[in-house]
């Protein structure tokens, strides 16, 4: 397999990284700009509960070099409020503001919570993705496993992640087998 990979963290604006990644007399607003300037990617967690302004996206965009990309991770009304149904028109807005990234705009992730399972919701949503977008699909329920098919059709990757309280998804389904990509990039 090749490619590019694009590494960076999950946010970069942490209070205790200062001194530590962050020189002590660098001020906040700077923070973006310097982390650009070592890693080549960012998840944006903030856009999950909050959708950002129009200026805030041109600040990122403006902060960071020609060849970053920030994941954004979808809006929670879409994930968890709508629990992806009957979510086109918030999905239509998220994806409409996240386009203000241009060319810095990596991969959309759909964090999905952890009751939610696998069920007939699940193709009326990935079909409503439109075409040439970078998706990618985080579930925590083991019934997912059965939208590998369905998320290979659609280029959509599936994403696993890790925290400093689980090592991993706690049941095995959640973890797809490797070497069973589903999108034509990875996320994760």
């Amino acid at each position: 397999m090749t490619g590019t990979l694009y590494l960076g963290t999950s946010g970069y604006a942490y209070a205790e990284w200062k001194g530590v990644f962050y020189p002590d007399d660098l001020k906040t607003k700077d923070q973006l700009r310097y982390f650009a300037s070592r890693f080549r990617s960012v998840e944006i967690n903030y856009t999950f509960r909050r959708h950002p302004s129009e200026t805030t996206l041109a600040a990122w965009r403006e902060q960071t070099p020609e060849g970053f990309l920030f994941t954004l991770k979808a809006h929670q009304n879409i994930t968890h409020r709508r629990r992806l149904k009957e979510a086109s028109e918030d999905v239509g807005f998220f994806l409409q503001r996240a386009g203000l990234l241009g060319d810095r705009l990596g991969v959309i992730l759909f964090q999905c919570p952890p009751n939610l399972r696998f069920d007939e919701r699940a193709q009326p949503f990935l079909d409503a993705l439109p075409p040439g977008g970078r998706y990618a699909m985080e579930f925590r329920h083991p019934s997912w496993e059965d939208a590998r098919d369905l998320l290979t059709e659609r280029g959509v990757a599936w994403c696993t992640a890790e925290t400093d309280q689980q090592a991993g998804p706690s049941c095995s389904g959640c973890r797809p087998r490797l070497g069973k990509r589903t999108g034509g990039f990875g996320a994760g």
